[in-house]
């Protein structure tokens, strides 16, 4: 996924906001058992990154009830309330 924001900010006030929304996605990513790299250039090129190596997704014990995609809440895009759940395959 790649994510690109524009924004009307100068050069001086995406040098202060950058750090403030990185750490606000990182605190949300960092959440998810998923590798990501979030990285912010502001227009005077200062880079601001944030890397995460994800967590193991153990995966639901031989037998164990596995929902139906969409689950009970109809959701068919693996989101409930907003929240994205990993996928897991059992091989």
């Amino acid at each position: 996924m790649n994510i690109r924001f524009v924004s009307t900010l100068t050069p001086d006030d995406e040098e202060r906001v950058a750090p403030g929304v990185l750490n606000a996605l990182r605190l949300i990513l960092d959440n998810m058992p998923l590798a990501y790299t979030i990285r912010i250039e502001t227009a005077n090129g200062r880079v601001f990154q944030h890397a995460h190596a994800g967590a193991e997704v153990e995966p639901p014990a031989p037998g164990a009830a596995v929902p139906a995609k969409g689950g009970a809440n109809g959701v068919a895009n693996g989101t409930a309330n907003g929240v994205l759940r990993p996928r897991t395959t059992v091989s």
